[in-house]
């Protein structure tokens, strides 16, 4: 698993400074500041690569990275978790890294937490320009646009990605997510009927009942299989 907040050092980043309106999400105070002293290596932080990226910068490799797993694992795939308010939409490394894996054939997944929350926002995807997106550091952007390019070719790319190829898959597989739910809740249900029932009967109910459970079901800690 490849996760940036864990993998990325944030010390080699930005751990002694506080971005705009960024604060805590329990307590919305601002995020103290960390004095480890670590240098901190930006885009443009020497030494450089030959195309002017700064070598020691762990926030732009995103794109390597993704092309090293991918070809070290031809299993590997991207799961996106899109949060309730598609905020992800507006992250400009979001939707690049989007793009990046989808251009090197990597197996993609999105994961919403509802249809409902899909159908409220759909709309305001169709209308998704990379120019428009935000990052934490302007820096970040203006390399990511860099990459890009021909901005107008990205935009046409990234709504047949999303409306022709994603979203199609997500209703699919998200149907058969549903009929998996609902199989696993009846069991559920039907096993704590059970339960109860064997806590409302005689004792000697109870031991009548576990010698025949014995005989053709077992418990595995997750749903009652039957043998």
């Amino acid at each position: 698993y490849w996760v940036c907040a864990f993998s990325v050092n944030q010390h080699s980043l930005i751990c002694d400074v506080v971005l705009p309106g960024s604060t805590q999400c329990s307590t919305g105070k601002p995020y103290p500041l960390c004095a480890c002293g670590l240098a901190k290596q930006f885009n443009g932080t020497e030494p450089l690569t030959e195309e002017g990226v700064s070598i020691g910068c762990e926030a732009n490799k995103f794109d390597d990275m993704m092309k090293m797993l991918s070809v070290a694992d031809e299993g590997f795939e991207q799961v996106v978790a899109i949060d309730q308010g598609f905020g992800i939409f507006t992250r400009a490394w979001c939707i690049a890294e989007l793009a990046a894996a989808n251009s090197m054939g990597m197996r993609q997944a999105l994961k919403f937490s509802s249809a409902g929350a899909l159908a409220e926002q759909e709309a305001s995807l169709r209308d998704l320009r990379i120019e428009d997106m935000n990052a934490s550091r302007l820096e970040d952007k203006e390399e990511i646009l860099r990459r890009i390019g021909d901005t107008t070719a990205f935009n046409t790319e990234l709504q047949q990605l999303l409306f022709h190829e994603l979203l199609p898959q997500w209703r699919s597989l998200d149907a058969e997510e549903q009929m998996e739910r609902l199989a696993r809740i009846v069991r559920w249900q039907q096993y704590f009927e059970r339960s109860s029932q064997q806590l409302s009967a005689t004792p000697s109910q109870v031991a009548s009942s576990d010698r025949g459970d014995q005989e053709d079901e077992t418990f595995n800690g997750d749903e009652p299989t039957t043998l």
